[in-house]
């Protein structure tokens, strides 16, 4: 029984001891789902601990909290082995490895991958390799230390040339917790033999979504590899070395490249070259991928879309906030909703307003449009809504509650109604050419608690068919989150078989890229890539003694041939050209113009003025009317009076003709609000200051300075009060 049992165990052990069958090189990922690969073992006899395996979080509470972070191929990769160093042990924590027959390898070496440590203490963790020549072990053969990031070691075994050969992985736990010791991708090659190539991880071969301009080029690690050179472009087609942007540079031992300043929809091509001391495979196969479409302007749908960033676009607008809220139609918030269908006139949650008038006939996707509607939930729908019920939609364009002629200026779930976010409103109005819808500080609809969650945007509807929406980073609530909730940004028809996707996120995942925030962005749509139309950023008129000096700016013209003044007395029925020639327009530009007429011989009286562009191809806009006050006779000397309100009013009198500067301050010193003209013929004037800061934001209610300067001959400070 006893020699029987003596047999067994020399059998066991002779099965122990039998070298892996093994084809090299071989590689351990530790890719087996958390468990020890096959033939390797956690030493029995060591310090009690085992080496981990698990995918690294690297956080204090998580894997490796003081050791790597990812493992070091990414994708696929996940897992890495890890002993973890938060209770040192004293002894060490020893990875064994199956014995291998290295016996017709010419340069037989062990290349692998460590990290050791995230902290700052001392001293440090260390891995000390071992190596079993088939009778005796050879300890302390290499030892590394901390290296907060993977690194490349390396141990020669041609001394140790056995047909059992093993590796011995020994972790040396430091005193402090600080430094957690990490392993990955462990290759047993000949080292006399070039490597193999490598593979793509991202972007993959033939990706038709490749990140641009800026991203990353990333593969996986080749077999007996210690470093890559990389061949990268557009040129060479595939089947050609390309070399127009990376031509052969050396990038050392890593497997990622980032790259910066591609080009949108274009194709690149890439190739990795592995080497070690002898060599490398000479040329391995070329990949390929395809940057996505620019997120600032394309198309869709016969219509065309470009943002203010679009600067390679045929045409692009330019932001230029339009401010209504003196002028506009207010929305009523207040109350509670009557039924989500637009009855009783208040913007509630899931509800709209309207419908209401355009001015104008609005053509959209091959149909006419007299009116629309404000819709809660980040919507403008044209046409009229009545008996149809709101509701919230951040979907797809062109599926589901999308199908309505719409633009989808942030499809989610928002609620202006909400309380009490300070200053929300809602307005419609006549501005810039077109209908303005202003939403202000608009809240999302759990916001109740948070009073800086809101957003601030505007729709400008044109008669020309574009549509503009103008997002006010200014005006931005900080905690508004547009990167991880989901919403929907774009434009549909009334069948949905038409449409635009400019942005949608579904939860933190972009589905479609166009940016909205980052600094103010003004984002158009229209029916001709080619169209931007004149975009008026200010329209304004003082009155003197028997004339008006009328002043206008634009943002940007696109084929306009020039300008008519339309004039009429308060109580008249009828406009009347003012001039019967044409005032030259810009043409096509992008650049700011400044324009101005001074309108002689009228008597004392209150006058609306209306301004017309004129375009190549004849077609006309209107903006306005402007109101000006007209005075009676020249004064005799400079003064200024100011008048308190909720639109301060300033009646300057000029003996002579000057520069003129007149700004407000708050109490603080902060400039608020300036008007300069750099020739004012004499006259009196009457100058309204609307309440609105510099960047078109409505200023609170206080007290204020004013500051007018005349050239050199008249300096005057007074205070004024803008109530609210």
């Amino acid at each position: 029984m006893r020699r029987s049992l003596l047999v067994c165990l020399a059998g066991l052990f002779m099965l122990m001891s039998m070298p892996a069958s093994a084809q090299f090189p071989v590689f351990v990922d530790f890719e087996n789902g958390g468990a020890i690969p096959p033939g390797w073992t956690n030493d029995a006899g060591d310090s009690g601990e085992d080496w981990l395996f698990q995918i690294p979080s690297g956080t204090s509470s998580n894997p490796c909290s003081y050791g790597a972070t990812v493992d070091h191929t990414a994708d696929p990769g996940q897992y890495v082995a890890w002993v973890d160093d938060s209770t040192p042990t004293v002894t060490p924590t020893n990875l064994i490895s199956p014995a291998y027959d290295i016996t017709s390898l010419t340069d037989p070496g062990v290349s692998f991958y460590y990290w050791i440590g995230r902290g700052a203490a001392q001293p440090v963790s260390n891995l000390v390799v071992d190596v079993y020549d088939g009778s005796v072990w050879h300890n302390d053969v290499v030892t590394v230390g901390a290296s907060n990031g993977w690194s490349l070691g390396y141990v020669d075994l041609t001394p140790y040339v056995s047909v059992a050969t093993q590796i011995r992985f020994r972790a040396m736990e430091s005193s402090s917790f600080y430094y957690d010791i990490c392993l990955d991708d462990i290759t047993i090659a000949d080292f006399a033999t070039p490597p193999g190539c490598a593979s793509p991880m991202s972007p993959a071969d033939m990706a038709t979504d490749a990140e641009a301009p800026d991203g990353s080029l990333n593969w996986s690690a080749a077999a007996g590899a210690t470093g890559y050179y990389l061949y990268f472009g557009s040129d060479g087609g595939g089947t050609v070395r390309p070399t127009n942007i990376v031509n052969g540079t050396d990038l050392g031992n890593v497997t990622t490249y980032p790259y910066t300043g591609l080009d949108f929809s274009t194709t690149y091509y890439w190739e990795i070259v592995p080497y070690n001391g002898y060599g490398s495979p000479g040329s391995c196969d070329i990949w390929e991928f395809t940057t996505i479409a620019d997120p600032n302007w394309g198309s869709g749908g016969g219509y065309y879309f470009a943002n203010s960033l679009a600067t390679a676009a045929p045409s692009h607008p330019v932001y230029n906030w339009i401010d209504i809220s003196a002028t506009g139609t207010y929305v009523d918030l207040a109350g509670t909703n009557g039924g989500a269908d637009g009855s009783d006139g208040v913007l509630g949650d899931d509800d709209w307003v309207g419908p209401y008038d355009f001015g104008f006939t609005f053509p959209f996707m091959g149909t006419d449009y007299t009116q629309f509607c404000i819709c809660s939930n980040g919507k403008i729908y044209f046409g009229d809504l009545t008996g149809v019920s709101e509701s919230i939609y951040n979907g797809a364009m062109g599926t589901g509650a999308t199908i309505r002629p719409a633009v989808y200026w942030m499809g989610q779930d928002l609620n202006a109604n909400t309380e009490p976010i300070p200053d929300r409103a809602v307005y419609y109005g006549a501005g810039g050419g077109g209908m303005v819808v202003t939403f202000w500080h608009c809240p999302e609809y759990n916001a109740t608690n948070d009073l800086d969650d809101h957003l601030t945007a505007q729709v400008i509807i044109y008669p020309n068919g574009n549509i503009k929406v103008q997002y006010n980073e200014d005006e931005l609530g900080p905690t508004f989150n547009y990167t991880s909730d989901s919403h929907v940004v774009g434009i549909v028809n009334q069948d949905g078989l038409n449409y635009i996707e400019y942005r949608r996120l579904t939860g933190s995942t972009v589905n479609t890229p166009g940016p909205l925030f980052g600094s103010n962005l003004a984002l158009m749509f229209g029916p001709d890539q080619n169209n931007v139309p004149v975009e008026l950023s200010s329209f304004s008129g003082v009155g003197g003694a028997g004339f008006a000096q009328l002043r206008w700016e634009t943002a940007t013209e696109h084929e306009n041939l020039g300008y008519y003044l339309l004039r009429k007395a308060a109580g008249v029925e009828a406009f009347a050209r003012v001039n019967q020639d044409l005032i030259q327009g810009a043409g096509t530009t992008l650049d700011p113009s400044v324009y101005q007429y001074r309108d002689e011989g009228l008597t004392a009286g209150t006058y609306l003025y209306k301004l017309v562009d004129v375009s190549f191809d004849g077609a006309t806009a209107e903006h306005g009317p402007l109101t000006v006050s007209v005075g009676e006779a020249l004064p005799f000397a400079y003064s200024i009076q100011a008048k308190n309100g909720d639109a301060v009013e300033f009646r300057l009198s000029l003996p002579a003709q000057t520069p003129m500067s007149l700004k407000v301050y708050d109490l603080a010193g902060r400039e608020v609000w300036t008007l300069e003209r750099e020739d004012m013929a004499p006259g009196t004037y009457t100058i309204a200051w609307p309440g609105l800061t510099a960047m078109g934001s409505r200023a609170a209610s206080s007290t204020y300075v004013y500051r007018v300067r005349c050239g050199d001959a008249f300096v005057q400070t007074g205070k004024v009060v803008l109530l609210r």
